[in-house]
């Protein structure tokens, strides 16, 4: 299969040249976020309640995404997504926390589509904590990698990017520290990260904190070791 975007629609992949006609497809499905399906806190905070919600997952290392046209938003339509890739475990067993071969290189993410067309977002699975093979982005500089690749399949450059805990938010913490980086829509990111988290810069390429000021071989908050980000 060359590399490229796909979209998956029942139960078939096929090549399109962009991923860009099909994000809002969510809108005529009558796909949207579902506050009633949230904690009141979560509800609260959240900015994308009632927004259309469309699912995908992108592989930065062989340049692949796929896009669900789904007639529903069923559980485990990730796992649909990667079915028949190398490298992926089959079924539900690729969200297991034991896991043998997860998602592999591949990250799941949403596309949250305003029904007044005034601000979309790009929302990443992101954690800290998780196994790489979790289809999570365990560090900012794999979701950097993650938004570059579907910048080339196709989803708008002024997209607002978001890293997205298991409540569908993003935490306050991630908030604050994107504000710091200037990472706001995936061209922000696109343009900045691998400046920021350079080798030798001061920014830790996992948190995105500044943490390297003096040149030290590991991030002092997150304790991750740069260096092998660049192996």
């Amino acid at each position: 299969m060359k590399n490229g975007a796909f979209v998956f629609e029942a139960g078939i992949r096929r090549p399109v040249i962009s991923l860009g006609p099909y994000l809002r497809e969510s809108l005529s499905s009558r796909h949207f976020m579902d506050v009633s399906l949230m904690t009141e806190k979560d509800a609260t905070r959240c900015k994308w309640v009632g927004y259309g919600i469309i699912k995908g997952v992108t592989n930065p290392t062989e340049s692949l995404s796929v896009l669900a046209l789904s007639k529903s938003l069923v559980r485990g339509l990730h796992a649909d997504l990667i079915s028949g890739f190398e490298n992926v475990d089959s079924g539900m067993e690729c969200y297991s926390p034991n896991h043998k071969k997860g998602f592999g290189n591949f990250v799941r993410w949403v596309f949250f589509a305003d029904p007044k067309k005034e601000k979309d977002f790009f929302g990443i699975d992101f954690s800290l904590s998780e196994r790489p093979t979790a289809g999570v982005a365990c560090s900012l500089i794999s979701a950097s990698r993650v938004i570059k690749t579907v910048l080339l399949h196709g989803v708008p450059p002024d997209t607002e990017c978001v890293l997205l805990d298991p409540t569908m938010c993003e935490p306050e913490y991630l908030t604050s520290v994107r504000s710091t980086l200037g990472f706001n829509t995936l061209h922000h990111w696109a343009e900045k990260a691998e400046r920021l988290f350079k080798p030798d810069g001061a920014y830790c390429p996992r948190c995105g904190l500044e943490t390297r000021r003096k040149k030290i071989s590991f991030c002092s908050r997150c304790g991750c070791k740069p260096e092998l980000f660049w192996k």
